[in-house]
């Protein structure tokens, strides 16, 4: 009869206790933040990380269009996130031009490096999905904001405090949705800056400047920082303006 060798117990659960370890480093490994990874779009409407630790309420909500300022001072905001560049990179860091995005997390996600690296920039809530708000119900409009915010806090660092509605469609209804993600200010914009840049365009004191980010807005934002400084104006962070 052929003999059974018996593994001692001691032998069986220090192996065990091997693999737990392995995987549970594996798995540690895995859970942590990456740049291979993209960040969770799971949207839980109760949950601390899609919700603001204060929420507010709808009548905080401030609808701007232009801030009220006796300082030299304009402010560019820019949309939408699709295309980015080295010259456009090398015009923001070379004269530190103060810049709020309004972008998608996605678009912000697919180019995170060259956003990351931008030292004077501030993130803002444009929508989950470029997503119409007026023709949304009022839980698509929740899902819309507070997803967004989740994900950009994620891949930035940095919850949003404003939201700018794409296309500028906006309904007092919109007021419940932001409040409940922490979207304190709507900003919408007093000067529209697209392709060319108008040669008799004047800038005023408060000005919110929309931009999008497109293959021409590097030679367009270059032209605009050219005129704003023979008008005696220069860029200024909205942030520093909210109160």
């Amino acid at each position: 009869m052929r003999r059974i060798r018996r593994v001692p117990i001691l032998v069986i659960a220090s192996c065990l206790f091997f693999q737990f370890s392995i995987n549970s480093v594996a798995s540690a490994n895995n859970s942590s933040p990456s740049d291979s990874s993209s960040p969770t779009t799971s949207f839980e409407p109760e949950s601390t990380t899609t919700l603001p630790p204060s929420p507010l309420k709808a009548s905080d909500i401030v609808l701007i269009s232009k801030i009220k300022t006796k300082d030299p001072v304009v402010f560019i905001t820019i949309d939408d996130g699709a295309t980015v560049s080295k010259n456009l990179a090398r015009l923001l860091d070379k004269q530190q031009v103060p810049v709020t995005t309004f972008a998608m997390p996605e678009m912000i996600w697919r180019e995170r490096k060259w956003y990351r690296a931008r030292q004077n920039m501030t993130f803002e809530n444009h929508t989950n999905s470029h997503a119409y708000m007026t023709t949304i119900t009022p839980r698509q409009q929740r899902n819309e904001l507070c997803v967004a915010n989740k994900l950009i806090k994620q891949i930035i660092g940095e919850r949003p405090i404003m939201y700018r509605p794409p296309r500028g469609s906006w309904s007092e209804e919109n007021r419940v949705a932001m409040a409940k993600c922490g979207l304190k200010y709507a900003v919408l914009w007093s000067v529209v800056i697209e392709k060319d840049v108008p040669q008799n365009i004047m800038f005023r004191k408060g000005d919110i400047i929309l931009f999008h980010y497109i293959p021409s807005l590097p030679d367009a934002l270059k032209i605009v920082l050219e005129k704003l400084k023979k008008q005696g104006l220069e860029p200024a962070l909205l942030r520093d303006y909210l109160k």
